[in-house]
């Protein structure tokens, strides 16, 4: 504790510096408790800041005031002479703040080097960082950490100097300030009737103003082609760059241009599956309706009573056909007189005069028209007819075999009705 005592209260100085013992060589570098006791003190108070102090005084339960910048240094000090979890904290931030500066410490391999290492970052004014790094380097004899005290002692010294020159030559400066601010105030009031004056002369220059302008739109016009030959190299770089971005632009533009052609193709193909795939179940409904009709045909034709599908069971007697494609008309009566159901046929405007419709109409029993190939006014002529005598009327798409078949088998489920479409 007489070297803490000697360390806090300024009495090292006057110690004479122990004579320069052998080089000692450590295996490992040392830990903060185990330096000198008079080290401690210029440790803590050069290599840790105060807000830091602070944050490890609440963290481990200092005795001192927070407020108390002396107290909290003094049990600082105190307490990183044992080996404690404070001091042992305090070490590993000190490696942590301080590695960069410890790792350059570490190419010295003898006193020598970290005493010139301490020097030269002493000149440069990095004196916390290098203070630790050679301190606790295992290279650094008792003589080299002694002339590092005595370094950071003067210096301290000469930064209390330092300052109450600063707080002499801050008196200086504020009797300065005032007698300044008072001619300043003498100033002001002199030049409030220089103003005056002064207006009258602006009067006059503004005048020599409009005189000069026409010289000084030449001039302007004259420095501007002047800078415009002077700045050819920017020009220059300037298009350079400008065709840069304009071959970079048509880059983009192209590739713009093939995502859009690929986002195109991409929604036509979407929607062709979704036509097919449309078409597949329309397919499939045809295929079901041939097939029901094939087996009804065969039904028909079998002697045995246990058939459940017989033909014409559920379809009206007289179908009338209206449009569809002609040269199908063949393979519409054909399969019309498998399912038992006698077949009109009227092409829906083609050739067929339009006045036969109604007359057709009255002596069908339901009508099929498909949409897909039949003219609008027979369109329109059915749908008013079926709804005013209650025909059963069904308007379907797919004027090919497969959709007759569809639309034929359906006949049955109709009911007397408005006419409907599918």
């Amino acid at each position: 504790m007489n070297a803490l005592n000697q360390a806090m209260f300024g009495q090292a100085s006057v110690v004479e510096p122990p004579p320069i013992p052998p080089p000692e060589r450590a295996r490992r570098r040392r830990k903060l408790w185990e330096l000198a006791e008079n080290l401690h003190c210029p440790v803590v108070g050069t290599c840790l800041p105060m807000p830091q102090l602070r944050r490890f005084a609440r963290r481990f339960g200092f005795g001192a005031p927070l407020d108390d910048d002396y107290r909290l240094h003094t049990e600082a000090v105190v307490r990183s002479m044992e080996r404690e979890p404070f001091s042992q904290a305090l070490h590993r931030y000190f490696e942590q703040e301080f590695a960069t500066t410890i790792k350059t410490f570490q190419q010295a391999d003898s006193d020598e080097a970290v005493a010139a290492l301490w020097r030269e970052f002493l000149d440069r004014g990095k004196v916390a960082a290098a203070m630790w790094a050679a301190l606790t380097h295992k290279a650094a004899g008792s003589y080299t950490r002694h002339r590092i005290h005595g370094d950071i002692h003067m210096l301290s010294h000469q930064v209390g100097a330092g300052q109450a020159a600063d707080a002499r030559r801050l008196e200086y400066l504020e009797r300065e300030h005032r007698a300044q601010r008072q001619a300043l105030e003498q100033q002001r009031r002199d030049s409030s009737q220089e103003q005056a004056a002064l207006r009258g002369r602006i009067t006059e220059l503004e005048d020599e103003r409009d005189a000069l302008k026409a010289q000084s739109v030449q001039a302007e016009f004259l420095r501007q082609t002047l800078a415009d030959y002077q700045n050819g190299a920017r020009e220059r770089a300037q298009q350079e760059r400008i065709e840069a971005l304009q071959r970079e632009n048509l880059k983009l533009r192209q590739g713009l241009a093939r995502f859009e052609n690929i986002d195109r193709e991409l929604s036509d193909a979407r929607e062709d599956i979704a036509h097919l795939t449309r078409e597949r179940d329309r397919l499939r409904e045809e295929r079901d309706a041939l097939t029901r009709l094939l087996q009804s045909e065969e039904c028909a034709q079998c002697d045995s009573g246990s058939c459940e599908l017989k033909a014409g069971e559920g379809l009206p007697r007289s179908v009338l056909c209206v449009g569809g494609r002609t040269a199908l008309l063949a393979h519409y009566r054909n399969l019309a007189e498998r399912a038992g159901v006698e077949l009109l046929y009227h092409d829906g405007g083609q050739e067929d005069a339009l006045s036969r419709l109604p007359e057709m109409l009255s002596s069908a029993d339901a009508v099929l028209c498909p949409t897909d190939c039949v003219s609008h006014s027979a369109y329109h002529c059915v749908k008013r007819q079926c709804r005013r005598r209650g025909t059963p009327c069904l308007f379907y798409r797919g004027s090919g075999v497969s959709g007759f078949s569809l639309a034929l088998s359906k006949l049955a489920s109709l009911a007397p009705k408005p006419a409907l479409e599918q």
